[in-house]
């Protein structure tokens, strides 16, 4: 088998034919004229692409979401690719203006509201692998797309539901760190990941989670400053 993959590739080497699939898109915040792409191989190797101006729509409406390319579909190229971040790392994320994570936790409690301008939000609660709460935003354009955020497969699983996000950003609020969604940011539910067993036996042992009282009165922060 060839061991051409995204591992090999170099600045300004060569660059040869690579089987990817699609596994993420999204259009970044104020860069309306680009359109980004996650790509992955059956090697485990990310890369992200990127096309702008005219070529935009033209590359868009080429490559669906979910499939593999140059050649037919195959099944050892993965459909997940994650980093989920460590807690200990967020602090170093809410230094950076442009920072994000992928982050991953127990799915506590899901609360629905409208902003001023009646766009719809949801406010998640997770418990983390180190068994600590923390507070998760999306807003209307992550909920209202079903291949960002599944709507019916998510608010309707049952006993553990573990739920994995991407891109999000770091807040602060009055010392507690929080997360609110970005043009990036996919949910996924049960992902397939080291961390997601991590969260089963953390689950399975039956320690109860940091107290989450702090997490109610943030949610009003949210209700207020969205926009």
């Amino acid at each position: 088998m060839d061991n051409t993959g995204i591992f090999t590739l170099r600045a300004k080497g060569e660059t040869p034919p690579l089987d990817v699939r699609i596994i993420r898109e999204w259009v970044p915040e104020n860069r309306e004229n680009e359109y980004h792409f996650l790509l992955v191989d059956s090697q485990g190797g990310a890369i992200q692409a990127m096309v702008k101006g005219d070529e935009r729509d033209a590359v868009k409406s080429k490559l669906k979401l979910g499939s593999c390319y140059n050649l037919d579909d195959r099944e050892d190229i993965q459909k997940e690719y994650y980093e989920f971040a460590a807690r200990k790392c967020l602090d170093i994320q809410l230094k950076k203006t442009r920072g994000v994570v992928d982050y991953i936790g127990i799915l506590q409690d899901t609360r629905h509201g409208t902003t001023k301008d009646q766009k719809p939000y949801i406010i998640m609660t997770i418990i983390d692998c180190i068994n600590q709460p923390i507070i998760v935003a999306l807003w209307s354009h992550i909920i209202n797309s079903p291949i960002r955020y599944n709507k019916k497969q998510i608010e309707s699983a049952q006993e553990l539901v573990i739920v994995g996000f991407s891109a999000l950003r770091v807040h602060d609020y009055i010392g507690t760190l929080q997360f609110k969604c970005t043009n990036s940011t996919y949910v996924y539910l049960n992902p397939t990941a080291v961390e997601t067993g991590q969260l089963q036996d953390l689950y399975v042992s039956g320690i109860p989670p940091a107290p989450a009282a702090t997490a109610v009165a943030i949610q009003t922060t949210f209700r207020t400053s969205c926009s």
